[in-house]
């Protein structure tokens, strides 16, 4: 539940929503098992969810301690965590903290979370977090598609198979999934192992990609995008 001592923060909170052209808000919480759950709360029902919170079936929402006989929970809003969504105009996301019938929930992570530090700051402990920024760089194509030099060896691929009625992408996609397994990759495809070892050197020697030293990740992804590629354009 908000507090009168949370009323100036709300306050100060919704005229930053209003400058920043918030249409919406999304009211997220995570499981036991770190998988986010939010539900898309309208700026005009602002008052209900800084002081009710948004209500969630929690059995249906994943494990957090709930039954189908339990109560609902309530998320409410962390006014500090407020932050606009870059990549979508008009929208805005809140984390939460799970409450049931008005009183802190035991498994809601974030409350977890919260007492362990407490703990600590008694025995004289002090938590630090270190984040690890990741990154990739890509070229864009001049047709504004991002590309990288994986991507243009697998559209060399991708052609080959066209012309030579070959399944060197599907192979290529078979190993990666069956993350480097020739056995089972092999049986999958319904060829001999040393088939699909010498599919895979052809591979190389087409594309320049060892995939055993490649990034399959990247691999994965740029195979993705054209199979998206694919179906668009036979759409």
């Amino acid at each position: 539940m908000a507090t009168v001592s949370a009323r100036p923060l709300a306050d100060t909170i919704r005229a930053k929503a209003d400058q920043d052209g918030i249409k919406f808000f999304f009211a997220q919480f995570v499981d036991m098992n770190a998988k986010p759950s939010a539900k898309l709360v309208p700026i005009e029902n602002w008052e209900g969810l800084v002081t009710e919170g948004a209500g969630f079936a929690g059995f249906a929402a994943g494990p957090i301690g709930q039954s189908p006989a339990s109560p609902d929970m309530m998320a409410i809003p962390d006014l500090a965590s407020y932050t606009p969504v870059p990549f979508k105009p008009g929208l805005a996301r809140f984390a939460c903290d799970i409450t049931v019938e008005g009183e802190e929930w035991p498994y809601c992570p974030r409350t977890i979370l919260r007492r362990q530090l407490a703990r600590a700051k008694e025995l004289g402990y002090t938590f630090k977090v270190g984040m690890e920024l990741e990154f990739f760089l890509l070229r864009v194509a001049q047709d504004g598609r991002v590309r990288d030099r994986r991507g243009e060896a697998l559209q060399k691929l991708a052609e080959y198979d066209r012309r030579h009625q070959a399944q060197l992408l599907l192979t290529l996609e078979e190993y990666l999934r069956r993350r480097g397994n020739i056995a089972a990759a092999a049986q999958t495809l319904y060829v001999h192992p040393n088939t699909l070892r010498q599919r895979l050197r052809r591979i190389q020697e087409l594309t320049g990609l060892d995939v055993a030293d490649e990034d399959w990740l990247m691999i994965e992804i740029e195979l993705k995008l054209l199979r998206l590629e694919q179906a668009l354009g036979a759409g």
